[in-house]
């Protein structure tokens, strides 16, 4: 008699494969993935102040934990501080901007003033904070649309060169994966380094059907632009970002 038998995937498997729907992580190998981890711990390790954001008891339980092991002398943050409150707090510095959908940002970086403070009740120099800002444009994720690049490391690298021959005080990243890599990469150049993932695209003013149902769009708010939008979107988080 052939008994059929049940052929068990490798435990890191499950994980990659969500990392690499939902941030880009690319390709799905057990030394790429191990490589990721060991450079997510140092990222975390890195870091001053952590946003501990898990709702899910036993993922709350265990980010807890996580924290209090590898980064136990950062302080913990909430959710609100990495909204559009930033704004005001990097108004006097020359600030760099992560993210896939730059050429939207752009165009919406003179409206800020409309998009967050239409009544004029902010004591922020807008025009200022609009010459001190740059772009630096990180792609869409591997299964969105063809990568330039053939590994999740190699981007890093690649990223993380471009980011630090920029001049600027501090950086605000949306670049999944990347991300927090990369802001430990430049708080190692001695500037700073925010990741604010997905609430980036909020602080220009640029919607998502995440948010649909929140009510703080106005006039001044647009969709990604087309050229920014690619085909396979609903692939992450059923498109969530645009």
């Amino acid at each position: 008699w052939a008994q059929a038998t049940q052929v068990r995937k490798p435990r890191w498997r499950r994980s990659a494969h969500r990392l690499a729907n939902n941030a880009g992580f690319f390709p799905v190998e057990s030394q790429s993935f191990s490589s990721w981890n060991a450079t997510m711990r140092k990222a975390i390790q890195a870091m001053d102040y952590l946003c501990e954001w898990q709702q899910d008891p036993f993922l709350a339980a265990y980010e807890g934990q996580l924290v209090a092991r590898i980064s136990p002398s950062s302080r913990n943050i909430p959710m609100r501080a990495l909204g559009k409150s930033i704004l005001p707090q990097i108004a006097p510095y020359r600030w760099l901007v992560i993210s896939p959908f730059t050429q939207t940002m752009q165009q919406q970086l003179p409206r800020l003033p409309l998009i967050h403070d239409p009544a004029g009740a902010w004591a922020v120099d807008w025009g200022a904070l609009q010459n001190r800002c740059r772009f630096l444009r990180c792609p869409l994720q591997w299964h969105l649309q063809p990568s330039p690049y053939s590994s999740w490391e190699e981007g890093l690298e690649d990223l993380a060169c471009r980011a630090l021959a920029e001049e600027f005080d501090v950086a605000l990243i949306g670049a999944g994966a990347w991300s927090l890599p990369l802001a430990a990469r430049i708080k190692k150049s001695g500037r700073s380094a925010i990741h604010t993932g997905g609430e980036t695209q909020l602080l220009f003013g640029i919607k998502g059907s995440r948010w649909h149902h929140d009510d703080f769009y106005n006039s001044a708010w647009v969709s990604v632009l087309p050229e920014e939008t690619p085909r396979e979107r609903h692939r992450i988080d059923d498109g969530c970002y645009w």
